[in-house]
């Protein structure tokens, strides 16, 4: 156990030290240990810290919810949050070191060690599973690290454009030393898919939901593909991981949502919840949005809180667990099947995934299942309830993003107090955050 001890003694410090410089100016000292062993790689893989790997600005730029004026007015110490909420030109307000660029690439550093320890490690009958199953993890980890990554730092992916529009550095080395320039949005999102896709081959089809599996990797596919509009091979990995996981837990054995049930493929959280987890009570949901949900919605009652000043806000473990969930649950791979297969001209079997999702989200006895044959009232349908289920869960950014790729229609509203509005158009250069300053000023290649 010394080994794995000094071992997490040098991570936890440039993990740590990556919340105050530049992640990549962290270098191991040679007089710590580094991991050596199958055990030893599978322990730095389960640090509890992992499952921190969405970004508050992935909720803090969307319309889930606004924050209370005065409480939005006293951010100044926290001028990244500040400023993103209503789409400024300054992104960070002078703020250096950005923990939504560092994060992800301190996890990609962690994959990257591990990778390249596997390759050092014979592969034997005796350890060949084992051997397997951590080579998944990590590129589990690396591939959902680098579309975090994409979600906030480059462009949404649009065909026509994907291979000259600028993604950001592949990291496949642990050497810190690397000054690489931003790959394509596309060769982006290839690494990506390579790293999930060989992930859903090595993993184990089910662990406990705070480690990922083949099933938390085929969800995670399908999620990466409806994004860059590869319909096709969206449903046949939700066709996979509904294979091994198909259940859905019904919202009326609830009286509020416990902190694990049968949906959660893989458990995830937004990090780092300085504002959106301090106070619910500084965070307002739209009336237009509570609106949508129908009476007999145990959604209505679960997700939301209807406060005596008539404000609403968010119950706190609406969305699986008391912080705000960020993972992979079988109520997404539904939506996601449902509406690429009716994108795909397979509108039945799409409503079919709709109203099962839909029986177990009603008051027993309430739902009658909606019948729509129209592709395009069908979809408009099937993304109205993507919208009332996924919310609160780092989703909707990405959503609007995609969506204006292949319509250009939606147009985001801020207001500060009763005087300011704040608007975000479709073609805004205010959808993709600027690499942070410091970054820029190390590396020239950006």
């Amino acid at each position: 156990m010394k080994v794995f001890k000094y071992t997490l003694l040098f991570f936890a410090s440039a993990f740590a030290f990556s919340c105050n410089e530049r992640f990549l100016d962290v270098k191991p000292r040679s007089t710590l240990v580094v991991p050596q062993t199958l055990t030893d790689f599978d322990q730095l893989l389960n640090n509890q810290n992992l499952i921190y790997v969405s970004s508050e600005l992935l909720e803090i730029q969307a319309d889930d919810f606004y924050l209370d004026y005065d409480y939005w007015e006293s951010l100044s110490w926290a001028p990244a949050v500040k400023n993103t909420h209503i789409w400024a030109d300054d992104s960070y307000g002078g703020e250096q070191n950005v923990d939504n660029w560092n994060k992800p690439y301190s996890l990609i550093f962690y994959a990257n060690v591990v990778l390249e320890g596997l390759e050092k490690i014979s592969v034997v009958p005796s350890n060949s599973t084992e051997h397997s199953h951590i080579k998944g993890k990590a590129l589990f980890y690396r591939g959902l690290a680098l579309y975090n990554l994409l979600q906030l730092f480059a462009p949404a992916y649009d065909p026509t454009s994907a291979t000259s529009d600028p993604g950001v550095p592949i990291r496949t080395s642990s050497n810190v030393n690397l000054i690489l320039p931003r790959s394509s949005v596309k060769q982006c999102y290839d690494q990506v898919l390579s790293d999930l896709i060989q992930a859903e081959e090595y993993l184990k089809p089910l662990e406990e939901p705070t480690k990922p599996s083949k099933a938390a990797a085929a969800a995670l596919l399908a999620r990466v593909f409806l994004n860059i509009q590869d319909y096709e091979n969206a449903i046949v990995y939700a066709d996979k991981c509904l294979a091994m996981h198909p259940q859905l837990s019904d919202f009326n054995d609830f009286t509020s949502l416990p902190g694990y049930h049968a949906e959660i493929l893989y458990l995830a959280l937004i990090y780092p919840q300085v504002i959106i987890r301090a106070s619910n009570r500084n965070i307002h949901v739209d009336t237009l949005l509570y609106g949508v949900y129908e009476e007999g919605d145990l959604r209505k009652e679960l997700f939301f809180q209807v406060n005596s000043n008539a404000t609403l806000t968010r119950v706190a473990g609406s969305d699986f667990v008391p912080d705000y969930f960020a993972g992979l649950a079988t109520d997404e791979v539904y939506l996601i099947r449902a509406e690429c297969l009716i994108r795909t001209n397979r509108t039945t079997e799409g409503m079919r995934d709709i109203n099962w999702l839909l029986k177990h989200r009603y008051k027993a006895g309430s739902h009658r299942d909606t019948i729509i044959t129209d592709q395009r009232e069908a979809l408009e349908f099937v993304l109205l309830e993507r919208r009332k289920e996924l919310v609160f869960r780092g989703i909707r950014w990405s959503d609007l993003r995609r969506l204006n790729v292949l319509n250009p229609v939606i147009e985001l509203k801020r207001f500060a107090g009763t005087v300011n509005e704040y608007t975000l158009p479709p073609d805004g250069k205010r959808w993709v955050l600027p690499i942070p300053e410091n970054e820029l000023a190390y590396n020239n290649n950006l």
